[in-house]
């Protein structure tokens, strides 16, 4: 019994035996060495909440938006976009803080009367919140090949005049190319947001009155893409309508919400307008396309400030149309050499013409059929106060000087060189921009800089405040 008890003892300890021999087989894992925590699993944070979930940001601040027009099986090009002249900071970051010069007490409450509170249901105040406690900076990029310069092929500015929209080309060379804009708010003087358009080359933008952006964006053999018009939602920068237009040159926007595409001057059908109208989803009526023919090659188009005439003009004449049903109603010949640049409808019945700087022409005033140059050679850049009142700015070609001029007389009432004003700047003014709620002209020059024009405390002296210039890198 004893032998047997042993026996049953002993096996029962060589099964324990074999079994803790067992479990220790289990191969050890692998120490993560400290230099290296990040192979850890790492912690979600959180998703914080964004205006538009269905968009994707491309840094805080900035919304790149794929507007793809086919999908591509080999390796598509790479648009190297120079992302460093856009630096997004949060409000409470030290490098947040403006630093200005020192400003006297009077200058410095002259510059905060050019601040105003956004009303209530501007375009500013909608796309306020989407960044909300965040300061974005922007400066457009330098680019040094060739004759050097910025490529801002494009602005527009918002009928409420709360929004301007910058469009800054990105890419190298011969391209491919995208686009950038930057949405920067006229009441606070402030960037609101920026959006990077991929593979779109937008060469012309404005606003419609439902206070949608409209860019015209030059085809690019390198993605495939056409010639087309794309309606913007500014809060996402994704399109609500978009129309292929050949030879797209320019687009301009009536008062009814009808698109005018322009034809670039080596088209065959430059001498063509395209009329888009009911681009809007939510439009009752089927969406339209009319023509309208010109006696000028790839014409500027304007409207009157009634919205009842619709006016062309180029190298040969001006012309007018009906805005209701777009019958031609008037031609006036332009002087010989004269070609038009800008145009400005100002009062009922006048018509105001800067050529290309190039021509060396004074500006022309049109008024019932009778052309009446004025100034000296005009540097082809005009505006109109808001309310007019009877006057108008225009842009001469030397120095720059930007003159407020009476439209009945046709003599300066007043007027400035910017490039002379401290600070410094280089470059003929490209935009003017003017505001009925800021007492200041907003321009954009050649150089890339752009600044505030206003009149000291005495009312006697102009004063420029830069509000950005061209990054060299």
């Amino acid at each position: 019994m004893r032998k047997k008890l042993h026996f049953y003892g002993a096996a029962l300890a060589a099964v324990c035996l074999a079994a803790l021999v067992a479990c220790g087989k289990k191969t050890p894992e692998k120490a993560v060495p400290e230099t290296k925590t990040e192979a850890a699993a790492p912690v979600k944070p959180k998703p914080q909440p964004r205006p538009r979930p269905e968009v994707r940001d491309s840094e805080e601040g900035s919304l790149k938006v794929r507007i793809s027009s086919s999908e591509q099986k080999e390796t598509p090009p790479v648009v190297q976009e120079g992302d460093a002249n856009v630096v997004v900071l949060s409000a409470d970051d030290p490098g947040a803080k403006e630093k200005n010069t020192t400003l006297s007490r009077k200058e410095e409450e002259t510059r905060k009367s050019l601040r105003t509170k956004r009303p209530e249901n501007s375009l500013a105040e909608q796309l306020s919140p989407l960044n909300d406690g965040k300061v974005i900076r922007w400066s457009p990029r330098w680019v040094s090949g060739g004759t050097g310069g910025v490529r801002l092929p494009a602005w527009a500015m918002s009928r409420d005049f709360s929004v301007i929209v910058f469009v800054e080309t990105l890419g190298e060379g011969e391209g491919p190319f995208s686009s950038r804009l930057v949405v920067y708010d006229t009441h606070t003087w402030t960037i609101l947001l920026v959006h990077h358009l991929l593979k779109l080359d937008v060469r012309s933008a404005v606003f419609s009155k439902s206070q949608h952006l409209a860019v015209l964006c030059r085809g690019q053999e390198a993605f495939k893409t056409p010639d087309e018009l794309l309606v913007i939602r500014l809060r996402d920068g994704l399109p609500v309508a978009r129309v292929t237009v050949p030879d797209g040159e320019r687009v301009y926007a009536d008062s009814l919400d009808r698109f005018f595409v322009v034809r670039r001057k080596t088209s065959p059908q430059a001498n063509k307008v395209i009329v888009l109208e009911n681009l809007f989803p939510d439009k009752p009526v089927k969406q339209g396309e009319k023509e309208m023919e010109s006696v000028n090659a790839s014409p500027v188009v304007t409207f009157s400030e009634d919205g009842d005439r619709v006016f062309f003009a180029g190298d040969k004449a001006l012309e007018s149309f009906k805005s209701s049903d777009l019958r031609p109603l008037s031609s006036v010949p332009l002087p010989e050499k004269f070609v038009t640049r800008s145009a400005l409808a100002v009062g009922p019945d006048a018509v105001i013409l800067a050529p290309r700087p190039e021509t060396r022409c004074d500006a022309l005033r049109i008024q019932n059929g009778q052309v009446q140059p004025f100034g000296e050679p005009s540097g082809g850049v005009l505006a109109s106060p808001v309310p007019s009142g009877g006057l108008f700015y225009a842009v001469m070609n030397r120095k720059g000087k930007v003159a407020l001029t009476v439209l009945s007389t046709l003599q300066e009432k007043e007027s400035f060189s910017p490039e002379t004003l401290v600070p410094r700047t280089t470059g003929n003014p490209e935009a003017l921009f003017a505001f009925p709620h800021a007492k200041c002209l907003a321009v954009l020059d050649a150089g890339g800089s752009f600044y505030l024009i206003y009149k000291d405390p005495t009312g006697k002296r102009f004063r420029k405040e830069l509000l950005f210039s061209a990054t060299r890198q």
